[in-house]
């Protein structure tokens, strides 16, 4: 969960400095909704700098919208490039049982099981040795 933090607030800050140099959008919208917007592993922080980007080329600033490209492509490339350092190999999750446990999630919860479907295994491996520890 720390890590999720770290890196939203870095891709947040990154875009919202991207907007604040090349003049498009509020800085603390923009800030304030890339943020909340990283959280979801689907869509991450990158489309809300291509929406900058596609409103700077509507408003004919090709300029802008060349920065605001590279931007959005370097926010959204943080995430895979820095999650692995800051986790580390302390937890060792076979895909297959990261992907059954989401799309369990999701068959029993719908669309927030994206969300929960990993935390709640995130726990549940912290948990279990504690839990099966012979005494």
């Amino acid at each position: 969960m720390f890590s999720t933090l770290v890196i939203g607030l870095i891709q947040a800050s990154l875009i919202g400095a991207g907007s604040l140099i090349f003049g498009e959008g509020d800085f603390w919208l923009v800030l304030t909704v890339t943020f909340f917007v990283s959280f979801i592993p689907v869509i991450g922080a990158a489309p809300v700098g291509y929406l900058l980007c596609v409103l700077a080329f509507i408003g004919d600033r090709t300029g802008a919208a060349v920065g605001l490209f590279i931007v959005a492509t370097i926010a959204g490339s943080i995430d895979n490039i820095l999650k692995p350092f800051i986790v580390g190999g302390d937890q060792d999750i076979s895909p297959v049982i990261g992907f059954t446990c989401v799309v369990g999630a999701i068959i029993m919860m719908g669309l927030p099981g994206l969300l929960i479907g990993p935390v709640i295994m995130n726990l549940f491996v912290g948990i279990s040795p504690i839990l099966l520890k012979e005494t």
